[in-house]
């Protein structure tokens, strides 16, 4: 309820008590460690939200939590934990494209765009009608200087079949482009 209003220090304040209220109760406090956590994250103390994810995990395994690691995790910047949680997230639901775009993100932070191509790929295998897919993997594509790859996943971005558009890295493709309107392209030469 203080979430919805606003109010985080009450909801802490409930949340803490709620936890030394009944220490021993196992699925009390991976309820409430978890909300806690939701609550750090949504207030961008993302060491206190791993701690308190952490803190879920070891009362209970839901699939959910490696992903919410995962984010915490990319949030303070440490992409090597961030992608060991959404790999394992991958393995334990490995229909759910989610896990590999942001693995793929993760290591497009890292510069690793090899990689990051080859997971966003595995996310677009898993939903074909996702444009931040194609989106993402046209960003990595275009700093590979892979252009007429990242123009066709730019175009499938602008498709109308697609869903969650994502124009910002249409953009962002198009200005690597003209910033380098004389360099080859597949024996094409955009100007």
């Amino acid at each position: 309820v203080y979430v919805s209003m606003e109010l985080p220090d009450m909801a802490f304040k409930d949340l803490n008590y709620l936890i030394e209220k009944e220490p021993e109760n196992k699925r009390w406090n991976a309820f409430i460690h978890y909300h806690r956590a939701e609550l750090n994250f949504k207030t961008r103390n993302y060491q206190k939200a791993v701690n308190d994810y952490l803190e879920t995990f070891k009362w209970k395994i839901d699939p959910s939590i490696y992903m919410v690691l995962g984010d915490a995790f990319f949030e303070l910047s440490e992409l090597d934990s961030a992608i060991s949680y959404y790999k394992t997230g991958a393995k334990v639901q490995h229909e759910n494209p989610k896990y590999f775009n942001r693995i793929g993100t993760a290591y497009s932070e890292l510069k690793n765009h090899e990689k990051a191509i080859d997971y966003y790929s595995k996310a677009i295998e898993l939903d074909s009608l996702n444009a931040v897919y194609y989106g993402n993997r046209a960003g990595s594509y275009s700093e590979l200087k892979l252009l007429e790859l990242a123009l066709k996943d730019c175009e499938q971005v602008l498709s109308d079949t697609l869903k969650y558009k994502n124009y910002q890295i249409v953009q962002e493709v198009y200005e690597h482009l003209m910033s380098n309107k004389s360099e080859k392209v597949s024996n094409k030469t955009y100007e």
